[in-house]
């Protein structure tokens, strides 16, 4: 595997809809995914974590955004308190005014190489000790892809590789 130019294989954030219309929410998710720790686990270290939008191989690349949302659980669970998020469910979910904070991810598994699907199972599960339900909902392409035009989900996989940052 290389690094690939442009925007990298990432997971998009429906901010049109809640949880993830709420800026500390969004915040709190990104500071719970142990992504370093999930790709050196399934990739072996073979490809590099891209902390913002351009992976480093993309021209006008910066480093500025590499570490603005490294793992760190005090600040995820300080951002959920602050949003209203302070209760937990038997299971260990986050819950406000009796919902449990779940995430809807349509997700199509023959679409994505096997690593990648260990990947996202292992964003699920440090996402869950911060009290995110990250629901992973396999689709055929068509399905997926349809909820991803009409906005109709939390989170989901994508990536679009150019040689420039044009892709922005």
């Amino acid at each position: 595997l290389r690094d690939r130019p442009g925007n990298p294989t990432n997971l998009i954030l429906n901010t049109t809809r809640a949880p993830f219309d709420d800026l500390s929410v969004r915040k709190a998710f990104l500071h719970s995914a142990y992504v370093d720790a999930g790709i050196n686990s399934v990739y072996f270290g073979t490809v590099t974590r891209a902390g913002g939008p351009l992976s480093s191989t993309t021209g006008f690349y910066s480093p500025d955004f590499e570490h603005v949302y490294d793992p760190d659980p005090a600040e995820a669970a300080r951002l959920l308190d602050d949003a209203g998020w302070t209760e937990h469910d038997a299971e260990g979910y986050r819950v406000r005014d009796g919902e449990r904070l779940t995430v809807h991810f349509p997700y199509t598994p023959g679409a994505w190489p096997a690593a990648h699907q260990a990947l996202v199972t292992q964003i699920q599960a440090t996402a869950k000790q911060a009290g995110f339900e990250v629901l992973i909902e396999n689709g055929d392409a068509a399905t997926v892809s349809g909820l991803g035009n009409t906005f109709d989900y939390d989170l989901r996989a994508d990536y679009w590789n150019t040689n420039t940052a044009d892709v922005l």
